[in-house]
């Protein structure tokens, strides 16, 4: 495993680009509601 807060900024955040487009989708398959612009 590594540390990712020894990544650098562009690859933390392509990582939360990643997480939370997969929040998003796993919302998205059990039909709860979302929201695009919560933090």
């Amino acid at each position: 495993m590594h540390n990712l807060a020894n990544q650098p900024q562009d690859e933390k955040d392509k990582l939360n680009t990643d997480l939370a487009a997969s929040g998003i989708a796993y919302k998205e398959r059990l039909g709860l509601p979302y929201d695009l612009y919560e933090t």
